[in-house]
């Protein structure tokens, strides 16, 4: 924001307030395109188009208006404070699945996984698999391609999954967490843009995912 800020007023000797809002719209843009599966480079020129988007406004305002340069600036600013929320309210299109159980093959193990819907209609999911040992952590992501497979037949495609020792795992507390997802889950009256069945499908499969492993199916 300083460079920003500096160009503006040092170097073309513009009072142009408009990065205090075109920052905040970058970075939403960018972190709102890498959670729905985009390259992390398509989501910075992403980003980079909605900042320049922005300052095209503020020139609007200020050649073709009349508005001066800073008042430009700050009408610019000022509207990007509810685009920026509305970006970001993007992230409701999603939701959340967390499983806490303990196995004899793999002992202790917590999942989260959260699935978010692409403007296309596809399904994506991002989480983390945490397990009490770290062999059974390396054991289930050798294993990965399996349950990759399994979402891919429901349409859900894995963006980022990551599997993670923790020897101090308490599945009480795991438990907890499960049901305060619940509860938030179900207070939001079905307004989130995954569907309840899909969850539980992923649900299903991950479950399906650690019997296999364990020879029970």
């Amino acid at each position: 924001m300083a460079i920003g800020v500096y160009i503006t007023f040092r170097i073309l000797d513009i009072a142009d307030l408009t990065v205090d809002g075109s920052l905040c719209t970058g970075g939403a843009v960018c972190i709102m395109m890498m959670l729905s599966g985009h390259n992390v480079f398509v989501a910075m020129l992403g980003a980079t188009l909605a900042g320049m988007l922005t300052g095209l406004a503020t020139g609007i305002f200020h050649t073709f208006m009349g508005i001066p340069a800073i008042l430009s600036g700050i009408l610019t600013q000022l509207a990007l404070y509810s685009i920026n929320l509305k970006i970001i309210h993007g992230k409701a299109q999603g939701g959340k699945v967390m499983l806490s159980m303990e196995t004899a093959a793999y002992g202790k193990a917590v999942a989260q996984f959260s699935i978010s819907v692409h403007a296309s209609g596809e399904y994506n999911l991002s989480g983390y698999v945490a397990c009490e040992n770290k062999e059974s952590a390396e054991l289930l992501e050798k294993t990965g391609d399996g349950l990759k497979k399994a979402l891919e037949l429901s349409d859900i495609r894995i963006t980022s999954l990551s599997f993670v020792y923790n020897s101090k795992l308490d599945l009480t507390a795991a438990s907890k967490a499960v049901m305060q997802a619940k509860e938030e889950s179900s207070g939001e009256n079905g307004a989130q843009g995954v569907s309840t069945k899909k969850l539980y499908d992923t649900a299903k499969i991950f479950i399906g995912y650690i019997q296999k492993g364990e020879g029970r199916v």
